[in-house]
């Protein structure tokens, strides 16, 4: 059986062969290629480097095509009606040659994708993965109102789904609810839980607090780019922190441009204790959170961060803000709320007085989140939306 799967996703070509930042080949064939025959893949395209091989995962592989986009590069473009129609015409043509399809949500794609498969009876299943709304609002002031018809077309959208996937336990199930069949399982891939992972973290916090001009490492990862994503917040509190007397440094791990927060962090005066990881490959990503004291997860908008989850399975004490799927993650005492400088600066300083709790505590709730549980979950969805099809 031959599935199509529509998606905001940018990949980037090089010799013939597409690259993603997280949507590696293995990923394909393990979630998707044990139910479906042939995966066909329509997203954006865009161009890559010399250096894309290094920066991002091998997407191209065996049971595994690409229709791109031709028409469709950005955003923006929902405001090009000419660019739509062809984006249109772009995804029926697809439909047309396979025998359904899998829809990732949000994305002007995925949205047009769903009109299309209802248009033609085209069986699908939808994959909500995050909140449109949270992030137009938290862009920019000129997005507030689109975000409110933007929301409303999503889910219109998952109401209609008779399949759907969620990456959260409850929030965007009550944001976007659907009465198909549905089950929650995040896009996050933790495979090992050994015991002595957790054991070399509290070795290390042991260490790390006896050393007396001690500069605690903060993380983040994400785009660094996007404003919702919150990093200013730690800027902010990192300034504050050291009018206490607490020394920071600050790793940022995710693509685009530094422009804006290297001005930022300037503005601000702590520019020269942020570091600009760029785009890192995952197995680089676990290094990086494995040398970290504290992951922060700072973000105005969100689905269910997977590199928060991952921080959690590596014993390294979290703090987040209160939104999305975060607080179903994280205990209350370890949330902050949005652009609450001084609650950031609070919940480093309860992580700093009680660190090897935390991460013991948060090492077992990741446990919730074992790949094996998580594709258990989703093999069982998309068999039995397989199966409807064949019936």
């Amino acid at each position: 059986m031959k599935v199509a799967f529509f998606t905001g996703m940018k990949f980037s070509k090089v010799d013939g062969k597409y690259y993603h930042i997280t949507l590696k080949h293995d990923i394909i064939k393990e979630r998707y290629l044990s139910v479906f025959d042939e995966f066909v893949v329509f997203g954006s395209e865009q161009n890559g480097d010399e250096n894309t091989s290094v920066r991002e995962e091998l997407s191209s592989g065996p049971n595994v095509t690409f229709r791109l986009s031709q028409k469709y590069h950005n955003g923006s473009d929902e405001f090009k009606p000419w660019v739509v129609s062809a984006c249109k015409k772009e995804i029926r043509n697809l439909l047309n040659d396979v025998d359904c399809a899998i829809i990732r949500l949000p994305s002007n794609i995925g949205i047009w994708a769903c009109k299309e498969c209802e248009k033609i009876g085209k069986p699908y299943v939808i994959e909500v993965v995050g909140c449109v709304f949270d992030s137009l609002y938290n862009f920019a002031w000129y997005t507030k109102p689109l975000a409110y018809f933007e929301r409303y077309k999503m889910k219109k959208a998952v109401s209609k789904a008779k399949y759907t996937t969620y990456v959260s336990k409850h929030f965007l199930q009550e944001r976007y609810p659907s009465d198909s069949i549905s089950t929650n399982c995040s896009n996050v891939r933790v495979i090992d839980f050994d015991e002595g992972i957790i054991d070399k973290r509290l070795s290390q916090i042991d260490m790390r607090r006896k050393e007396s001009d001690r500069v605690l490492r903060f993380c983040t990862c994400s785009g660094i780019d996007i404003k919702y994503k919150g990093h200013e917040y730690v800027f902010r509190a990192m300034k504050e922190l050291e009018k206490e007397g607490i020394n920071t440094e600050y790793y940022l791990a995710g693509s685009g441009s530094p422009e804006m927060l290297t001005n930022l962090a300037k503005n601000i005066g702590v520019l020269d204790r942020i570091h600009f990881l760029g785009q890192v490959k995952h197995e680089s990503v676990i290094s990086l959170l494995d040398q970290t004291d504290i992951y922060i997860q700072p973000s105005l908008a969100e689905g269910l961060p997977r590199a928060l989850i991952e921080a959690m399975s590596r014993g390294c004490p979290s703090t987040g803000s209160r939104v999305a799927g975060i607080p179903e993650l994280l205990p209350d005492e370890l949330i902050f709320e949005p652009k609450d400088v001084v609650g950031i600066c609070n919940r480093v300083k309860y992580i700093m007085k009680n660190e090897r709790d935390v991460a013991k505590q948060l090492f077992e709730t990741s446990k919730d989140y074992d790949i094996e549980i998580i594709e258990k979950n989703r093999h069982w969805l998309l068999s039995e939306f397989r199966d409807s099809i064949n019936t």
